[in-house]
């Protein structure tokens, strides 16, 4: 397993306390909340570097794996955007359209690794999870998808 893999893995559980600490910030330091938002674009920004590299460097079935950290690291992208600074309507169906992809990466991967199988189902479950949040933001906002 290449170094850019690990620090990918890391990066990723490392942003659970990340977001533990975004909380705390938020309701009880408000004026320090852009620490935290300073420190997630940066994870977010080392995961997209060290997955491209990732993808580039491995040979074997595991690019399929670096390639599901892609694809995941980009809906959370696509997802961080619209809850932030733009959220608009119609990002609602970039966000669709960048699931449905990231979803047929992790089928892909699952199909192709036989050994690392829990990374694309974890993110999966975590994309189904998103996405129903998703839906239930734009019917709460009196548009129906379904």
């Amino acid at each position: 397993m290449t170094a850019s893999f690990k620090g990918m893995a890391y990066l990723l559980v490392a942003m659970i306390p990340l977001f533990i600490l975004g909380y705390f910030l938020s309701v009880s330091y408000e004026e320090m909340f852009f620490i935290y938002e300073w420190l997630l674009g940066t994870v977010v920004l080392c995961v997209f570097v060290l997955s491209i590299k990732s993808i580039w460097e491995i040979k074997d079935e595991r690019k399929w794996i670096a390639g599901s950290f892609f694809a995941f690291i980009l809906q959370f992208f696509v997802l961080s955007l619209f809850l932030g600074p733009f959220t608009y309507y119609s990002i609602i169906f970039v966000y669709y359209g960048v699931a449905l992809c990231a979803f047929l990466v992790f089928v892909i991967a699952l199909r192709r690794n036989k050994t690392l199988r829990v990374i694309p189902s974890t993110f999966m479950v975590i994309t189904g999870a998103f996405t129903l949040y998703i839906i239930l933001l734009n019917n709460l906002w009196g548009t129906r998808l379904m």
